[in-house]
């Protein structure tokens, strides 16, 4: 009744404090020497609080976790209660339990150690069905029976000739994190500007279309390091490595700045490319970004490389130098300069919004060589 009537409080809670609530009350209730009735008391208490975090799975994990906490707990001492079965989480089977803001799923992934899984029989789902559901329930006359397995691929090179590789043409990878398509997008915002800046005969094809197959399969195998490093943290083995990965993992994820991180990873805009061969120097001494870094947005900007003919942009303060480049580079430049991130430096920003270089102002020449040794081998439109 006491929990009842505080719900409307806690939902009232930031997010961050109501993990840390969590957390600290399994923490505090396990170093209890208390009797059996503290045991369902807390796990009611961490109902109510993660259920306000709209974690589903989180809270399905965090409430099997505190209840075989405290069962062992109990279990060290004489006449205690024996401990739950192992079965509330099984090895292979997936377990969907329910919460006010919907269902939660847990599936605990084993490894496949390089070998093709072995699709189940008819009769081993209605095993799992049996021990995990209600029971009366009869499965039947499946549409398909397959298992899933891993497939990680990223091919030597992104180009051929005339002949482009993008998207699940060029890699495959884990799907953990749903980062298929984002690649896919980069790779095409990648190519296209420099594409349309070769075939309009602005640029020469050789540094250019070259550094595409550098750039790309660089980022995706940086994607599938990440991607393999979410994947070991989900299939951790043990109870101890699980239960503390879930303690953290809540308390992290309730946090404003680990979720915008997180979400510029799984999208790829917090990746650079930091070795390409368009970065006009390696100098990154400068504040802002370096070569080869994104350029963040700023509000009521025009999105880099917008409109059908991508341009280089210019980050500085108006200056007889700079005003210099805009003129003598006009078709490869924006018209307008864009405000610099930094007193007495200029950038030049690529039309997908990476720094190619940063330079001291009114230092141009540097700019001026980088952007003729893209125009060599240029072939003009008639």
């Amino acid at each position: 009744l006491a929990l009842a009537a505080l719900a409307p409080i806690l939902t009232d809670l930031p997010r961050e404090v109501l993990a840390l609530l969590a957390v600290a009350l399994l923490l505090v209730g396990a170093e209890l020497r208390r009797g059996a009735r503290w045991g369902p008391l807390a796990l009611v208490a961490l109902v109510v609080l993660w259920a306000n975090l709209q974690a589903d799975a989180c809270l399905a994990v965090l409430v099997i976790w505190g209840w075989l906490v405290f069962a062992n707990r109990e279990t060290a001492r004489p006449g205690g209660p024996p401990a739950p079965p192992l079965w509330l989480i099984p090895a292979t089977a997936v377990a969907l339990l329910l919460n006010p803001r919907g269902p939660g799923i847990i599936a605990d992934l084993p490894l496949s150690e390089d070998q093709s899984p072995t699709p189940p029989s008819l009769q081993e789902i209605q095993h799992i069905v049996d021990t995990r559901g209600p029971g009366g329930i009869t499965v039947s006359s499946p549409t398909a029976i397959s298992a899933f397995h891993i497939n990680e691929r990223n091919v030597r090179k992104y180009q051929s000739g005339r002949v482009f590789l993008a998207g699940d043409a060029a890699h495959l990878h884990n799907p953990a994190g749903g980062q298929g398509m984002n690649m896919g997008i980069h790779d095409a915002v990648n190519l296209a500007w420099k594409l349309a800046l070769v075939i309009r005969g602005l640029c020469g094809p050789d540094r250019l279309l070259a550094s595409y197959n550098t750039e790309r399969h660089g980022a995706t195998n940086q994607v599938f390091a990440n991607v393999g490093r979410l994947t070991a943290v989900s299939i951790m083995k043990g109870q101890l490595a699980q239960a503390t990965r879930n303690a953290f993992g809540s308390v992290i994820f309730g946090l404003a700045p680990a979720r915008r991180a997180i979400a510029d990873t799984l999208t790829e805009v917090s990746m650079g490319y930091e070795h390409s061969p368009l970065n006009g120097s390696e100098d990154r001494s400068f504040p802002g970004p370096g070569p080869g870094e994104r350029m963040p947005p700023r509000d009521g900007e025009t999105p880099y490389g917008s409109g059908d003919t991508p341009r280089f942009a210019l980050c500085a303060d108006p200056s007889a130098e700079v005003n210099e480049l805009l003129e003598t580079y006009a078709h490869l430049l924006e018209p307008q300069l864009r405000p610099p991130f930094g007193r007495r430096c200029i950038w030049l920003v690529r039309p997908d919004g990476y720094v190619s270089i940063v330079a001291l102002d009114p230092d141009t020449k540097v700019i001026a060589t980088f952007l003729d040794s893209l125009e060599k081998g240029a072939v003009k439109v008639a």
